[in-house]
């Protein structure tokens, strides 16, 4: 990736550091490592109705969701509810001797299987009996 990415000085991967959401049609990099890092403050409602539409309409495999152990899991359960993902990974950011939560997209070599949902709120309007798997269902 190139633009805004910075290449990290050791691994085959980059990253970016962003206090705005990425712009719409987002570069996928398939099989390269790519991290696109958004700061935003979760106490802010309006910051969470924006990162949610922006999930709805580019509609990434993945989000990983970092706030203060307070707010992280209402937070998590926020975009939940307003949005279709496939994986939603949450993490505190509290004490740095404990990882953040990372998350990283399906490997379908690998017999990983995922889809994409509407909002889980509109879900029985698409589908009568939804499977969701981590791998093939026969």
């Amino acid at each position: 990736p190139g633009g805004e990415f910075f290449k990290h000085s050791k691994k085959d991967a980059s990253y970016k550091i962003s206090d705005d959401l990425p712009p719409d049609g987002i570069e996928e990099y398939w099989r390269k490592i790519a991290v696109d890092f958004t700061k935003m403050s979760p106490e802010n409602d309006q910051n969470v109705l924006a990162l949610a539409a922006w999930l709805n309409k580019n509609q990434p495999i993945t989000l990983a969701v970092n706030a203060p152990r307070t707010k992280a899991f209402d937070l998590g359960m926020s975009l939940f509810e307003k949005t279709g993902l496939v994986v939603y990974t949450v993490g505190s950011t509290d004490n740095a001797q404990n990882p953040c939560a990372l998350t990283c997209q399906a490997r379908p070599q690998e017999a990983e299987v995922f889809g994409e949902f509407p909002p889980r709120k509109y879900l029985g309007v698409y589908t009568r009996f939804p499977v969701v798997v981590p791998s093939s269902t026969p």
